[in-house]
């Protein structure tokens, strides 16, 4: 699988060096690891979670008022 080029934008990945993979997932999302080579051979990986629809949009958003709650 190939990285959207607007995701290796923000993270300033190269595409040619990049590889994405399934990484398992919920009703209402998919999770996708990122792995890449940086620029002194070095690997980092990153995991994205991804969702559709009004049922992952209301996961989603629960998710990020939690997450602020708990951090802030």
């Amino acid at each position: 699988m190939t990285i959207d080029s607007a995701v290796a934008q923000l993270l300033s990945l190269d595409p040619k060096e990049t590889t994405v993979s399934g990484s398992g997932g919920s009703s209402f999302s998919s999770t996708s690891k990122i792995t890449t080579k940086l620029g002194d051979g070095t690997e980092k990986q990153f995991f994205m979670k991804t969702g559709s629809g009004k049922e992952a949009s209301v996961m989603f958003e629960g998710k990020k008022l939690s997450t602020t709650r708990s951090n802030g």
